[in-house]
């Protein structure tokens, strides 16, 4: 089939040619089915990774993808085994990380809300209020007057 392939050849007459080949070629080619294992403690695997990546936007699905598991089943490990769900478990590391940020920095409240992965700038304070029970501001505030 090689041989008869010439160069001047349409491109559906090479096409056809390689359909002949590659049905030849895949009937001596043998398959086998590996068996992958499983990952190991991928709740600790996604700890690590969302400690590295928190500030990054994730979802269920950018994670599943870089485990190649299926978002279900990350939404079950953290159901189950971390007992909070994906979006908590980001702000949760994003305020914190904020809270290091107003503490050590004077960068402004927006550039501490983008440097802690939060989208906007009410969002960060629905959290921190949350969490801490005050506004990022009045806790600017209170941290500058204590240090003071």
């Amino acid at each position: 089939a090689f041989e008869r392939i010439k160069r001047e050849d349409d491109y559906a007459i090479k096409l056809g040619w390689t359909h002949i080949i590659m049905s030849h070629l895949l009937r001596e080619i043998e398959f086998k089915q590996i068996q992958r294992s499983p990952i190991q403690d991928l709740s600790k695997k996604l700890m690590e990774y969302l400690s590295n990546h928190f500030t990054e936007p994730i979802t269920l699905d950018s994670l599943a993808a870089e485990f190649n598991v299926s978002k279900y089943y990350i939404s079950r490990i953290f159901s189950n085994k971390i007992k909070i769900n994906l979006r908590n478990y980001l702000s949760m590391l994003r305020v914190e990380y904020a809270s290091m940020l107003i503490r050590t920095t004077d960068a402004s409240l927006t550039t501490i809300c983008v440097n802690a992965g939060f989208h906007s700038q009410r969002t960060i304070n629905r959290v921190f209020r949350a969490i801490y029970g005050i506004t990022p501001r009045d806790f600017k505030n209170n941290v500058h007057n204590y240090l003071k």
